[in-house]
C-alpha cells in the first residue's frame, strides 16, 4: 500500500484564498454601475433554482399521486419547457460571459 503525503496547510490557503476571490468577485458585481450585472445575476442566480425546484416538485407530485394527466395541462407544459429552456440558456450565457471576463482579469 502506497501512502500519498497531503499538504493540507496548502489545500487550506489555497481554500481561503478561493473564499476571498469569490467575495471580492461579489463586490464587483454588488458594486457595479451596470443594472444587469447589479441586480439580475443575483436575482436569477436564486430564482432559477426555485423556479426548477418547484417544476421537479410538481412532476414528482403528480407521479406519485397518480393525478391523471389531462387536455388542460398539456398546454402549460408546452408553455413552461420553453420558457425553462430559454432561461437556461440566458444563465449559460451569462456564466459564458463571465467565465470571459474572470479570465481576462476585468470585472
Amino acid at each position: 500500500m502506497r501512502t500519498i503525503e497531503t499538504d493540507y496547510a496548502a489545500i487550506a490557503r489555497a481554500g481561503a484564498e478561493a473564499q476571498v476571490a469569490y467575495i471580492e468577485f461579489a463586490k464587483g458585481d454588488r458594486d457595479s454601475a451596470d443594472l444587469l450585472i447589479r441586480i439580475w445575476r443575483p436575482m436569477n442566480g436564486f430564482l432559477f433554482p426555485v423556479g426548477c425546484l418547484i417544476i421537479v416538485a410538481t412532476i414528482c407530485v403528480m407521479l406519485l399521486s397518480r393525478i391523471p394527466v389531462d387536455a388542460s395541462v398539456v398546454p402549460l407544459i408546452g408553455i413552461v419547457v420553453p420558457v425553462i429552456t430559454a432561461w437556461a440558456g440566458v444563465v449559460g450565457c451569462y456564466v459564458g460571459q463571465r467565465t470571459k471576463e474572470k479570465t481576462t482579469g476585468a470585472m
